[in-house]
């Protein structure tokens, strides 16, 4: 990333995992720091981002797929155990 200070760096993401608009994050950095971001840099941190909310929405998407199936499963096993 940029020459950005870990400091500023750290500030910007909290603002991105609170869905923050950029607009609005260069002004909060402009505020806190007198100094904003480079476009590229917070583009990149947006893109990261963004990219970690889909990937947790596909996860939680799997999961809970993985509990109807498990739920199927042990249904089937029930019902064939009693025709046994």
């Amino acid at each position: 990333m940029g020459k950005s200070s870990r400091e500023k760096i750290e500030f910007a993401r909290n603002l991105i995992y609170e869905r923050v608009p950029y607009k609005e994050i260069q002004e909060k950095l402009y505020e806190k720091f007198g100094t904003g971001m480079s476009n590229t840099t917070l583009k990149k941190m947006l893109t990261e981002q963004n990219t970690l909310y889909a990937k947790n929405e596909r996860i939680e998407e799997l999961e809970r797929e993985l509990k109807f199936f498990k739920k199927l499963y042990f249904d089937l096993l029930e019902k064939t155990k009693k025709t046994k």
